[in-house]
């Protein structure tokens, strides 16, 4: 049992070391889920889920926009508007992430 921890521990660790918190994780995991059902979340929507305080939301957000975890486009029709969407990459670590999961 421990060793399968230690595997999945050693797997984040490697390929997953921007996950800082369980926010960011939390963060990750919601514009993913919006992003699989083909409905982009916005910054308004994502401060709207109440993850956390606003401020905290926003730094986290910047963070992960930062270091490419998560991208942010400005909608043509009305350019105040920003989808967030994961990046490509963060996509298939994670599709392996869940074969690594699935294989316990």
């Amino acid at each position: 049992m421990f060793q399968r921890i230690r595997k999945i521990q050693e797997f984040e660790r490697k390929h997953l070391p921007f996950l800082d918190s369980v926010l960011d994780a939390r963060l990750v995991a919601e514009i993913g889920r919006r992003e699989d059902i083909r409905q982009p979340l916005t910054v308004k929507e994502l401060l709207l889920l109440d993850l956390g305080a606003s401020a905290t939301v926003r730094r986290r957000l910047k963070r992960l926009v930062r270091l490419s975890v998560v991208h942010k486009n400005t909608i043509h029709r009305d350019r105040r508007i920003q989808q967030l969407t994961v990046d490509r990459g963060v996509r298939k670590t994670y599709a392996r992430y869940f074969k690594l999961l699935a294989s316990f």
